[in-house]
Formats: structure tokens, C-alpha cells, sequence
């Protein structure tokens, strides 16, 4: 066998489309059509077949009839019939009711399978063009190939065609070579959740496979496991269509993708063709399928058993990378407890900090007991948000240099209280933070905006933790403005008692010496008192924000 290494060789010896071929394609690419019209003086119905391509004539007055007979004869435009001669149902059309037939226009996209030897497999990938316009009945298909795929075992190469494709007409363009393996035609969202028939691709040729090493490529099993695999993973609708080319070209590439779909495990083919081949977990090129996962028979046979799906998978190859032993089993029991987010956070943990994953899981089993009460059985919501606290509670431990080398730090008793202390912590630290680099803008708007009449005073927030607790304390939603506050989109101030500052009246929000909205407890409107002082305090900020000079005392001059 003789395998081509350069772009030129392998398009020059590429195989051409025959005229079976392209019959094919009109036949199985698009939709069928009777194009008919009555001729009353010569008591007979005249068809043309877009199918087969047959013109031919049925008789009104035909001694013997069959039901097809009576369908191709009495029915009428848009009702269907069978060809006689290539036996397909078609949708009839009357001639002259079709006018000029444009909106018959159909694009389809084909994949024409052409080996050249046992272990040679091309595969032709084009757009094809039907177009009726004019009444031109009996029409070919116009077709363009768009890229070329050229399969041996262990060495795959794709070629795509560089151009666009429209409604009305093929732009031509250059071949080039992707990156890595893709699909022939691109998937857009719209495309995507179109009808069937405006999805996918049809095979020509497609029994030809048996002659060649692809012949035990078992793709009915792979479209089963990737129409699974795409409702677990995107929770959309629709899976759009198959990707049945690429699963072709990495069975050429990789021997041990048909061993993995009949084993059941095609998640990870269908990963595989979505680009996510798993490179760290997964050796593809290695011979047998268990030294592909790296493990031993016996452990290969209780994955295989055990495996539901790709999160426990990971979860596995985290806590392996710690625990060389550990059973696939014990990791799916801990996903089923924790749910796979959580599980995957404590797996993280432990491989981070190297900890003893039999200790930690008591821990954790420990607190979402005490969380839950004696007399309750905890669910698998109370341990995920055991897991998820403890987590969250040594990031926030770790941000403020906790000493996580001592075990009463790292598994503090009381596991809910350790949390917030070291949340409430990490927020003070942040707004501290959050607060230098605000200074400059609080200072700039103290000394326009903040003011008093001995009865009222304006205040200025000193941080985003301010403005949230304004809004919590008067139920209102000036909490989400604290970010655009600070970043000087809008400017938020607080309205107080001059001799109570702590107590909150009402909330304003200026831009300029503009007021947007002053709003109280639950969007209460301002009281006639506040309106006064607010309408003082405004025309202050308009006329300059002045303040009276402090005089220099005897001392100081």
C-alpha cells in the first residue's frame, strides 16, 4: 500500500465523481418531484420524473388499473404518487400551476465514499444544486466539492475549500489544510435547529466501506452514543446532525475507536470528535484499550462496569493521580453523594494539598451530619453544601494566610461559623482594597457633595459593602449600583440625621448636579421636610459647593 504525503500527491490521485455517482446524488440527495399535464385530446396524463429522469405517459381510459395508477391519474397538485419506473414516491406538480419553478431550488450537501484499494478510502465532500427555475423539468444537479478527505490506517489528511456558498450560487476559493481533523460544512446555530431536511449530509456510496479496513466502523452505534452524549452535555433540543466524517477519519487514525463504541464507553469518542480528546487521561495511539486509559485489566474491567459518564471519569483520574489504589466504585459513590460539581471541588482539594481523602471524607460526612441534626438522615443537598463550604472556606483561608498546616485549621469544628468569619474577613479585605483604589473619587466627591443644615446631612459611601447594605437596609436596589458608583459611572449618597448618621433615611442618586431619583425605605417617597433640605443642598452643589473660609486664628498669623 502506497500511503501520500504531500497535498499534491494525494489531490492529484484523488478519484473523480462517475456519472453513478452523481445519478445517486440526484436520486438520494434531493426531493422527488412528477412534473405532469393533462392532454384531454390524447386522454392521457404526461409525467416527467426528476428522480430517474423517465418521461412517460398514463392513459385515462387503461382497461386495468392498479391503485398507483389511480394516484399518478385523479390526484392533483402537491398530492403524491409512485414513479412506475423508479418506484419512488414523489410529490406531484402540474406544469403550469409551478410557474417558473424557482422557490423548487433545493442546496444539498453530500459525502461521495470512493476507495481506491482495500486500505485507501477517499471521501468526496460537496455541495450539490438542483434549480428548476425556467420549468427546466428534467434538470441535473450541479454540484462543487468543498473538501477531501483521504483515510489509511494510523494517517488521516482533510483538505477544505476555502470559499463561500450561497443561495443563489457557489464562490470558488483555494484548498487548504486545517489544523485538525473537522467536519466538512460548517454548523451555525441556525443551522442547527433548522428542519431535518436542511441539516446533515447524505452518504453516496456509503457500501462501499465493506470492501475496505474500514468495513467494521460501526457508525449506527456511534450516532446512538453521540445523540446521548450531546443531550447530557448541551441541553439543547436538538443534536443538529451527526459528525459521521469525523467519526470515519479517527476511525482511520485511531484503531481503537471501534473497540471503544462497542464496549459501550462512546463518550469518549463523541468527546473526541468535538474536539476534547482528553490527551492527559487518554493514550489514543496506545494497542489495547485498557494501556489506552493506563490501567490494568482488572481495573479496565471495573471502569467498564462502573462508568456513567464523563464527570466521575475525571473525578477518578484526579483522585488516582493521589490514590494509585482507589477504586472507580469508591469515586462514583462519592459523586452520587456529593453530586459531580462538589465532588469535583473536594478531588481538587485533596490533590492540591495532598490530604488523606479518607479523613476528608469523614469530615465532611461528620459536619453535614451535625448541620443537619441528630434525628434527620442528610440528603444529597446537605452534603454538597458541606463540601462546597469547606471548600469555599479554605480558599478564603488561603487568601488570608490561615496556617492550613495544622489540622484544627484545616477541619475546623464549627465548619458553618469558620466559613463566614473567613468570608466576612476576605470582605473587609477586599473592600480595603476596593477602597484605595476608590479614594481618590471619594475624597473628590466629599468635597462637592457632602453637606449640612444641623437637621440633615449628605454623606458620601465609603466603599461598594456601603451602598449593598443601603439597599438592604431600606429594601431597595440601590445595591446594584455600587459597582457603576465606584467606577464613576453614577454617583450614590446617603441622606442621614446630622445628629443620628447611622440611622438611614434616604438614598439619592446624582449625576453632575443633576438629581436621577431620592428614594426611602421601599421606595418610599421623600417627606416634605427632606424635599426642603434636598432642594437646599442641591442649589448648594449648583452654585459651586462653597464653603466658608476658616479663619486664621492670632497664633497663626
Amino acid at each position: 500500500m502506497r500511503v501520500y504525503k504531500t497535498m499534491d500527491a494525494i489531490m492529484r490521485h484523488a478519484p473523480e465523481l462517475t456519472p453513478d455517482d452523481e445519478a445517486k446524488i440526484n436520486k438520494d440527495c434531493f426531493l422527488p418531484y412528477l412534473f405532469f399535464r393533462d392532454d384531454r385530446k390524447a386522454q392521457c396524463r404526461e409525467f416527467v420524473c426528476t428522480s430517474c429522469g423517465e418521461v412517460f405517459l398514463e392513459e385515462f381510459t387503461k382497461k386495468i388499473m392498479t391503485q398507483g395508477d389511480y394516484d399518478r391519474i385523479l390526484n392533483k397538485h402537491n398530492d403524491f404518487a409512485v414513479c412506475p419506473k423508479c418506484g419512488r414516491k414523489a410529490q406531484l406538480k402540474e406544469m403550469y400551476r409551478a410557474k417558473d419553478c424557482k422557490s423548487l431550488t433545493e442546496w444539498r450537501r453530500f459525502v461521495a465514499v470512493k476507495p481506491v484499494g482495500a486500505n485507501t478510502v477517499y471521501l468526496l465532500c460537496g455541495y450539490a444544486v438542483k434549480n428548476y427555475t425556467g420549468r427546466n423539468y428534467n434538470t441535473k444537479p450541479k454540484y462543487d466539492i468543498s473538501a477531501v478527505y483521504y483515510l489509511t490506517p494510523g494517517y488521516v489528511r482533510v483538505f477544505r475549500k476555502d470559499y463561500d456558498y450561497t443561495y443563489l450560487g457557489m464562490r470558488d476559493g483555494q484548498f487548504y489544510e486545517p489544523k485538525s481533523i473537522v467536519e466538512p460544512f460548517t454548523r451555525t446555530y441556525a443551522y442547527n435547529i433548522s428542519y431535518w431536511d436542511k441539516r446533515g449530509y447524505s452518504f453516496i456510496g456509503f457500501d462501499r466501506l465493506q470492501s475496505t479496513f474500514l468495513k467494521y466502523a460501526p457508525m449506527d452505534l456511534f450516532d446512538k452514543a453521540y445523540e446521548q452524549w450531546w443531550y447530557s452535555t448541551h441541553y439543547r433540543n436538538s443534536c443538529g446532525e451527526f459528525p459521521d466524517v469525523k467519526f470515519l477519519a479517527y476511525s482511520a487514525l485511531y484503531s481503537n475507536v471501534e473497540r471503544l463504541i462497542k464496549l459501550g464507553l462512546g463518550d469518549f469518542v463523541c468527546s473526541l470528535t468535538e474536539g476534547r480528546p482528553m490527551k492527559r487521561y487518554i493514550n489514543w495511539n496506545a494497542p489495547t484499550v485498557q494501556s489506552m486509559f493506563r490501567m490494568r485489566k482488572d481495573e479496565f474491567r471495573n471502569f467498564q462496569k462502573a462508568y456513567y459518564g464523563f464527570a466521575d471519569f475525571e473525578i477518578y483520574q484526579i483522585l488516582r493521580s493521589v490514590k494509585s489504589d482507589i477504586q472507580y466504585g469508591t469515586v462514583k459513590a462519592i459523586c452520587e453523594r456529593y453530586h459531580y460539581e462538589a465532588a469535583k471541588r473536594i478531588a481538587k482539594v485533596i490533590k492540591a494539598r495532598k490530604l488523606n481523602l479518607t479523613r476528608t471524607l469523614h469530615y465532611l460526612e461528620k459536619k453535614a451530619k451535625e448541620e443537619k441534626g441528630p434525628r434527620k438522615r442528610p440528603e444529597q443537598k446537605d452534603y454538597e453544601t458541606t463540601a462546597i463550604w469547606w471548600t469555599d472556606y479554605l480558599d478564603f483561608a488561603e487568601s488570608l494566610k490561615y496556617d492550613l498546616s495544622r489540622g484544627d485549621v484545616l477541619y475546623p469544628k464549627r465548619l458553618k461559623e469558620a466559613h463566614d468569619n473567613a468570608s466576612d474577613a476576605v470582605t473587609v479585605q477586599k473592600d480595603k482594597l476596593a477602597f484605595e483604589k476608590y479614594r481618590e473619587r471619594y475624597e473628590k466627591l466629599k468635597k462637592k457633595y457632602e453637606w449640612s443644615d444641623g437637621t440633615y446631612k449628605i454623606l458620601i459611601p465609603k466603599g461598594i459593602n456601603d451602598i449593598v447594605e443601603e439597599g438592604k437596609v431600606l429594601s431597595h436596589c440601590v445595591g446594584g449600583y455600587a459597582e457603576r458608583h465606584v467606577n464613576g459611572k453614577t454617583t450614590i449618597l446617603f441622606m442621614r440625621l446630622a445628629k443620628e448618621p447611622e440611622k438611614r433615611l434616604v438614598t439619592i442618586e446624582v449625576k453632575g448636579d443633576t438629581i436621577c431619583q431620592n428614594y426611602g425605605y421601599k421606595d418610599r417617597r421623600v417627606t416634605e421636610k427632606e424635599k426642603e433640605f434636598i432642594e437646599k443642598w442641591i442649589a448648594w452643589v449648583r452654585a459651586g459647593s462653597r464653603r466658608p473660609k476658616k479663619k486664621k486664628t492670632a497664633s497663626a498669623a
